[in-house]
């Protein structure tokens, strides 16, 4: 790696235009470059990416004195995401053979054994197989047509194979649309779950059904119908959305039911035996204009769930509200208002043929839905991102906000991408270290084009990590024909699925719908897939303590670090002796694996006089960058 040193001779800790370019050094075998000595004062440190690596932000430095050593400074290389096709093209050439992926997925779930969570493995990562779950137009709308589709890597999403459809179970019912999927290590299984169509022989229903499959997935086991007491036909349950408390396996289901008279409810179910079975339905909201229906799981077993108020379809905003349940599920408490009056994304009427749909582009349905995620080292540290529309002609951005007191109060929004461009369907991850980052479709300013983009944010430092990230490096992909829709099965405006993300602690993984791939002349010469990207994120500072404790035998050195890394990360302890003029010389070293809390401890035998100094340093992990040396000296 190449590094540049700029004199920043403003002060104000950039390399500005005009600003001297000192000296340039390459790094050694071991990864460290050194400059030259300078005189005291303010400096700003370029590195010049290696190819295939994401551009770090240069850091400033002071040098307050001309004696002594100078500071030392870490950049942690991370490598741009590959991009992997998910699912399979082969015959997407017309209408009905699986050319379209729906305006709903994809998702993703992780297959982590339970002794793997939160543990970094051998290959220095947590070691979680994704599973991704997308719509397809292949059997969509025919009845026991298959229209949801899973696939399995078992590379950290390099390749994918184990394809298994999710089937209808009867020839009377065909599965329509809306997939969402979780592992649960608890129960060692996965679940599905999607929005149905059932003709029950006294009239059609439209349930969420669920589906399970037992450890890796070659197939899906028939569904079952979380609520075979839904009214007929015009009402309607869909959005579903699926939970589970990682104490005790217990699995939550969210999801809309539109009544058929314009009124609508959001509602959540519970299963206690691995979805073989599900408890009635809970209408945490009541009556009214509701939708969007999102549920969390902390790690206290408090179940969150969010949705949204829109107000009927030609109103103009839209409020967020949330419900907390602290005893499994059973109940919920009165709702907790978090944004009111948000101005809606999109533009109303722009979809041909609807008057009270919203798009964006001129062209793909837009959804004014907020996404939840709870902070597992912390269960009353809660996330959320939700779209608003921009002023004038700038139809959607998106903004984070956190709540540290489990959902009671909210920080101030804060915008995720550009000002520039439109910004919609957004969702948000974090990973069991605690970062935080926000995938979304970014539009440039002026164009159809969509690029699915990352923004990470730093929760200990409360600020976003550099600046918004192309996940195909920057080659964003054009629109196809869904207004009006190429594939027939569709409403119009239909086919663009949002992304999605989660964060099994290597990194974060991401999938989304693509158009890069060729596809039928009538279709924009496009044939959208499911792609999948392995995004490293950023290596945040980490500071190390230390404390010594001494007996007649003994020397223990303790501490932690901070913020907390994965558990299993290492800690190199040395023991180092002064005797006589030679100076310090070591004596022996300890790689001491830090526990769940972040904490280390490392003891030596005592040796006998002289004067001994410990000296430790975190060697850096999935997450974390390696610490600066601690030392203490005292008597041996």
């Amino acid at each position: 790696m190449t590094f540049e040193l700029y004199e920043d001779t403003n002060g104000d800790g950039d390399r500005d235009a005009g600003e001297p370019l000192l000296q340039t050094k390459v790094t050694d075998g071991a990864g460290k470059a050194t400059f030259d000595p300078v005189k005291p004062g303010k400096y700003v440190v370029h590195e010049i990416p290696p190819a295939g690596y994401k551009d770090q932000p240069d850091q400033a430095v002071e040098i307050p004195n001309a004696k002594g050593k100078g500071p030392t400074i870490f950049f942690q290389n991370e490598p741009k995401p590959a991009n992997h096709r998910v699912n399979d093209p082969t015959g997407d050439t017309s209408v009905g053979d699986g050319t379209h992926v729906f305006d709903f997925g994809p998702a993703i779930a992780l297959l982590c054994e339970e002794e793997q969570q939160n543990v970094i493995g051998p290959s220095g990562v947590v070691e979680c197989d994704p599973l991704v779950a997308w719509n397809h137009s292949a059997g969509f709308g025919t009845a026991g047509g298959v229209s949801v589709t899973t696939g399995l890597s078992h590379d950290l999403g390099t390749t994918w194979g184990d394809y298994a459809k999710a089937p209808p179970g009867s020839g009377s019912t065909f599965v329509l649309a809306e997939p969402t999927v979780i592992y649960n290590p608890v129960l060692n299984r996965f679940v599905l779950a999607a929005d149905t169509v059932t003709n029950t022989g006294s009239g059609v229903q439209f349930p969420i059904m669920t589906w399970t499959s037992s450890g890796q997935p070659g197939f899906w086991n028939n569904p079952v119908n979380t609520f075979p007491g839904i009214s007929p036909d015009p009402a309607s349950a869909h959005g579903a959305d699926l939970a589970f408390d990682p104490r005790n396996g217990r699995i939550y289901l969210g999801y809309t039911i539109s009544n058929g008279d314009g009124t609508s409810e959001a509602m959540v179910s519970r299963s206690t035996d691995g979805a073989e079975s599900w408890k009635a339905p809970i209408s945490v909201s009541g009556t009214g204009t509701f939708d969007h229906v999102d549920v969390e799981v902390a790690g206290n077993g408090n179940v969150y769930v969010a949705w949204t108020n829109f107000g009927g379809n030609t109103s103009e905003t839209y409020d967020i509200l949330v419900s907390t349940s602290k005893d499994s599920g059973k109940t919920f408490g009165p709702a907790t208002l978090i944004r009111q009056g948000s101005s809606k994304s999109g533009t109303l009427g722009g979809c041909t043929g609807s008057a009270t749909g919203r798009t964006v582009l001129d062209a793909a349905a837009v959804f004014n839905a907020a996404d939840l995620v709870v902070d597992p080292r912390n269960p009353n540290v809660v996330y959320s991102t939700y779209p608003v529309h921009g002023p004038e002609t700038d139809e959607s951005d998106v903004y984070l906000i956190r709540s540290e007191n489990a959902g009671k109060t909210w920080s101030g929004a804060r915008r995720v991408g550009s000002a520039t461009g439109t910004q919609f369907a957004a969702q948000i991850g974090v990973t069991p270290d605690g970062r935080v980052a926000i995938v979304y479709y970014d539009a440039r300013s002026g164009s159809s084009e969509i690029d699915p983009t990352i923004r990470h944010y730093d929760p200990f430092a409360d600020a976003f990590v550099g600046g918004p990230e192309s996940l195909t490096d920057g080659n964003p992909s054009p629109l196809w024909n869904i207004d009006p829709s190429f594939d027939t099965h569709y409403g119009n405006c239909f086919g663009l699925g949002g992304p999605d993300i989660v964060g099994p602690g290597s990194g974060f993984f991401v999938a989304w719908t693509d158009g890069r791939d060729p596809g039928p002349s009538g279709n924009d010469n496009i044939d959208p897939n499911i792609y999948f990207a392995n995004d490293i994120g950023p290596f945040l500072p980490t500071s190390t303590s230390l404390k010594v404790s001494t007996s007649a035998s003994k020397i223990t050195a303790r501490g932690n670090v901070t913020p907390q890394p994965l558990k299993g990360a290492i800690v190199r302890v040395t023991l180092l002796r002064d005797d006589g003029p030679g100076g310090f010389e070591q004596v022996a070293i300890k790689q001491a694996k830090l526990d769940a809390g972040g904490n280390y401890t490392a003891s030596f035998g005592r040796p006998n006089g002289g004067t001994c100094r410990i000296s430790v340093v975190f060697e850096g992990s999935e997450g974390r960058e390696p610490s600066l040396p601690k030392a203490k000296t005292f008597a041996c």
